[in-house]
């Protein structure tokens, strides 16, 4: 069995933009760069096309990083 980390939060829901960009866009690069590194194997599923606008935006440096999992397979781009 394999299990595949999965994020998906929606933009018109729930939180302010302040706190999507601030905390949870942030929060989980940043949480899954620490996965990445620890365990070799490990992939992700994002979902959210404009998310990936704010990252590139407010988070450009690490938004290369999201790039290069991407590029390497580990990181998968979805809706």
């Amino acid at each position: 069995m394999y299990t595949i980390g999965y994020a998906h939060f929606d933009t018109e829901w729930n939180w302010d933009y302040p706190t999507k960009i601030n905390q949870y866009i942030r929060n989980t690069m940043e949480d899954n760069f620490m996965l990445f590194e620890k365990y070799p194997d490990y992939v992700f599923n994002f979902t959210g096309s404009r998310l990936y606008r704010m990252m590139k935006e407010y988070y450009p440096e690490s938004f290369k990083r999201v790039a290069g999992y991407i590029e390497q397979g580990r990181w998968y781009v979805l809706g």
